[in-house]
Formats: C-alpha cells, structure tokens, sequence
C-alpha cells in the first residue's frame, strides 16, 4: 500500500482531478480497491455516495477515518 507522500506525489489534488473530470454533481461513486481512502474523500464533494469498496477490512477501517 503506498503512503500518504506517494499518492501526494502520484496525484497531489484528486479533488481538481474529479472536477476536471466532469464529473457530475450528486452521482453515486464507487472508489474500488480504496485502500487507505486517499482518493474516496474527494468525490463526496460532488457525488451523492461514495461506496468504499476494499478486500481487507483494515484498510476499510482506514478509509472510515
């Protein structure tokens, strides 16, 4: 699982990224794999829900945080 620093490095604003997107306002999302939920805060600024989807309960536990 990458840290924090990388997925700063990889993508340092999911949020700008969603918007670019175009992704629509209240849509439901699904963030598959979510590991530690760095990429599952930013389109709850937008979508309707967001499903956190993840094999291992700790990094569920990880994403709820």
């Amino acid at each position: 699982m990458l840290d924090t620093d990388w997925w700063q490095a990889l993508w340092p604003d999911p949020h700008d990224v969603i918007l670019a997107l175009g992704i629509e306002a209240r849509r439901d999302a699904a963030d598959l794999r979510c590991g530690n939920g760095w990429c599952t805060e930013p389109p709850t600024v937008t979508a309707r829900y967001v499903f956190a989807i993840d094999i291992d309960p700790q990094m569920l536990e990880q994403t709820k945080t």
